[in-house]
């Protein structure tokens, strides 16, 4: 991910609840491709948290059914019994279309996704990637709102009120 190009990812249901509740569901489609499990699916649509229509307006989408049988080998080989059933099949779809980035806010599933060597990225991440490729925290009326707007709007203020180019100045986040 160093070289500023996304790569596909699996996602877990936390960034797709996330970013839909703070109206950044769109920065999903930074990634060219993004696998969804079947019990990630059950856990955002099928429990009403994010609507069909939604995810499926974004032309990235791939959902995906698995056999029970191997997912839970791979969870008892790869000691992965305490994660919930969409956190087990996203790693599992990691490890089998070989995609090596995962969508996740869970703490345990980041460990665990580093332990199998697949790149975790949460949320905050997804957002700082969308600010970078151009998307704009503030297009939100959520975040705009929030203290991350305040603070994005006033440091925008300072940088171009600081700038003697001419040109809007972004600042350069990292993580």
């Amino acid at each position: 991910m160093g070289n500023g190009k996304l790569k596909p990812a699996v996602v877990d249901a936390g960034p797709i609840i996330h970013l839909k509740e703070i109206g950044c569901l769109s920065y999903l489609q930074l990634f060219p491709t993004l696998h969804i499990p079947d019990a990630v699916w059950s856990e955002t649509v099928g429990h009403g948290r994010v609507l069909k229509e939604e995810l499926t307006r974004l032309d990235n989408i791939q959902h995906h059914t698995l056999n029970n049988s191997d997912v839970e080998r791979f969870i008892k080989d790869n000691g992965c019994e305490d994660l919930d059933a969409g956190e087990r099949e996203c790693l599992y779809l990691c490890r089998e279309i070989r995609v090596p980035l995962i969508l996740t806010d869970d703490l345990a599933v980041r460990d665990a996704a580093k332990q199998l060597n697949i790149a975790p990225i949460g949320s905050l991440g997804v957002v700082v990637k969308a600010y970078h490729a151009g998307k704009g925290l503030i297009s939100s009326p959520v975040i705009q709102a929030s203290p991350v707007g305040r603070v994005e709007q006033r440091e925008t203020r300072r940088l171009n009120r600081d700038n003697t180019s001419g040109q809007i100045a972004r600042p350069d986040l990292h993580f």
